[in-house]
């Protein structure tokens, strides 16, 4: 019984313990998920409250002069014609970081200026180059007239961004020949005498790309964006981490801020931590759970199952009396619970006649039932598994019914004898049956 009760104890503590880490770690996960979504939604709306927009103009000023840019605004500004007014490199491999290869492609032959709806003017040019059998754009940007900038360009920058070009992916070729790396992450740490530049797969996923570099968002990226407004957020796996996006918008822009959540290499270790603490505190409240098991394995009989039973092993009736010459009543507590456990019902006579405890109050009640746990706990040594429970007939009369758990650590004596169950009677164990046990 006792390896039985214990590893019951074990089984369920570890079931308990996870089930409880796992709720206290979403917990956390939720009230970490609130206060990043919070700080994402107010750098976002701040940046929707300092761009001014409308169908084909931005102005930025007010916004490219901030100093506070880099902390207080979000990641990604992209207009609703999906033009890009700021780009993070912050967040390289999320589901946001991609650009239109069709407006790359319009500046393959010659360097061309482009115009934006921020009245930026750049210079730019395109090449492309093949890399592990997939083809990679490469876009060079100079500002001609940019507001960060105090001076426009007067010259023609056409012949620097080709000279500028050739240079650049023949360095890019020679970091190919020598790396490893078949995921070509040497492309996201690469710089350029340019103003600005991206380089963009075949697909359209940027492998790198840095501030002011006009870009669009691909038609099909850009839908995705807009199906996340119902919910305004959206988790992302990127390596080991999990990252929190939110997205927020006005009659013209998007953005869209991003701040890691979780790392997944962590939680475990969290999970564990939290496990320990609940298995800890199972142990601290371990004879508790063990009461709550031995009980579990005793049968729950109604009173009317067992008036048509009648007595037997795990079944005993009382009367009202035993209740002031509670040495019966004693005995076939010490009995079953040396036993197999069983129930016993205090207010019926053995012949099954209902014999009820009368009270005025339930102050009375409780004292009647005060002065039988203290009977059990003074008379049987060590103090068996008891749970009284009450089965009213009416307003003032009350049958207890017993409750009474196996043993399962030590055998119980009362007043130094140990005794058995055997059928409907209570006897004591002799010397042969004590040995037997104790050698089981």
């Amino acid at each position: 019984m006792k390896k039985k009760i214990y590893k019951k104890f074990i089984i369920r503590s570890l079931i308990f313990s996870f089930m409880l880490s796992v709720v206290f770690l979403l917990v956390v996960l939720i009230f970490r998920f609130y206060q990043i979504n919070n700080q994402l939604k107010q750098k976002n709306i701040y940046t929707l409250n300092i761009i001014k927009c409308d169908e084909y103009k931005c102005n930025i000023e007010e916004w490219a002069n901030d100093i506070n840019k880099e902390s207080s605004f979000a990641n990604f500004i992209i207009h609703k014609n999906g033009f890009f007014i700021d780009i993070s490199n912050e967040f390289i491999d999320s589901s946001f970081n991609y650009s239109d290869i069709n407006f790359l492609k319009e500046y393959e032959k010659n360097p061309q200026i482009y115009k934006s709806l921020t009245s930026e003017e750049w210079f730019l040019y395109t090449d492309s180059l093949i890399l592990d059998n997939k083809k990679y754009y490469i876009m060079l940007g100079i500002a001609k007239n940019v507001p960060w900038r105090l001076y426009g360009l007067k010259e023609d920058a056409s012949n620097l961004l080709k000279n500028e070009m050739a240079r650049f992916k023949n360095e890019i070729k020679n970091k190919t020949q020598y790396s490893k790396n078949k995921r070509l992450d040497f492309l996201k740490n690469l710089n350029t005498k340019a103003d600005a530049f991206q380089i963009v797969r075949e697909d359209g996923k940027v492998m790198n790309w840095n501030w002011g570099i006009p870009a669009f968002l691909p038609k099909e990226y850009f839908k995705n964006i807009e199906n996340l407004n119902f919910k305004n957020f959206k988790i992302e796996r990127i390596d080991k981490n999990l990252y929190l996006f939110r997205v927020d918008k006005n009659s013209y822009l998007y953005t869209i801020s991003g701040e890691k959540f979780a790392n997944l290499f962590d939680l475990l270790p969290m999970i564990t931590i939290f496990m320990l603490a609940f298995l800890l505190i199972n142990l601290f409240f371990k004879k508790i759970f063990i009461k709550r098991l031995i009980l579990e394995n005793i049968p729950d009989i109604s009173l009317e199952e067992a008036l048509k039973k009648g007595e037997n092993e795990i079944i005993e009736f009382k009367s009202k009396d035993s209740l002031k010459f509670p040495d019966t009543l004693l005995k076939s507590i010490c009995s079953m619970a040396n036993t197999s456990g069983g129930v016993i019902f205090i207010g019926v006579k053995d012949n099954g006649e209902l014999d009820p405890i009368q009270f005025e109050n339930y102050k009375e009640l409780d004292l009647i039932k005060s002065k039988l746990t203290n009977f059990i706990r003074n008379s049987i040594t060590p103090v068996p598994v008891v749970k009284i429970e009450d089965i009213y007939l009416n307003h003032n009369k009350v049958i207890f019914k017993l409750k009474i758990g196996e043993f399962y650590d030590a055998l119980y004596s009362f007043n130094g004898m140990f005794y058995r169950r055997l059928g409907a009677s209570d006897i004591p164990m002799d010397f042969y049956y004590l040995r037997s046990i104790s050698i089981m």
